[in-house]
C-alpha cells in the first residue's frame, strides 16, 4: 500500500451515502436525480467504485450462513484462481485518485480513478 492517507471502507461507504444524501435533497420528487451544476469529480466515482466493492464483499461473505461456505470475492474460472479481499483503501487528491486492494493470495492492485 502507499504513504499516502487512506479512509476506511467504512469512511468510503459513509462519504457515499452522504452524496447520494445531498443528490436526494436536490431531487423534487427524491427520487429523479436533479441535473448538478457542478461536474462530477474523481472523489465522487472513487467512492462508488469503493462502496460497489464493498457491498460485493458483503454479499460474499453472507451468502452461507457457515464462513468455511463463504465464496471467494475474486474468482476467475478461467485462470482457476480465487482469493478474498483483505484491504480496501483509497488515496488522492484533485483529479486523481487510487483504490488499493490488497488480496489474502499476496496479490494487490491499485484502480486509478482520473478525470478525462
Amino acid at each position: 500500500m502507499s504513504d499516502k492517507p487512506t479512509a476506511t471502507v467504512a469512511e468510503v461507504i459513509e462519504a457515499a451515502r452522504d452524496l447520494d444524501d445531498a443528490a436526494h435533497e436536490l431531487s423534487h420528487d427524491g427520487d429523479q436525480l436533479a441535473p448538478s451544476p457542478q461536474k462530477t469529480t474523481a472523489t465522487t466515482i472513487t467512492a462508488m467504485i469503493s462502496e460497489l466493492i464493498e457491498t460485493h464483499m458483503l454479499k460474499c461473505d453472507e451468502a452461507f450462513p457457515h464462513p468455511d461456505d463463504c465464496p471467494a470475492h475474486v474468482i476467475s474460472n478461467v485462470d482457476k484462481t480465487a482469493a478474498w479481499i483483505q484491504t480496501i483503501g483509497t488515496a488522492g487528491a484533485g483529479k486523481s485518485h487510487l483504490i488499493e486492494l490488497a488480496l489474502d493470495d499476496g496479490t494487490s492492485f491499485n484502480i486509478r480513478v482520473e478525470e478525462a
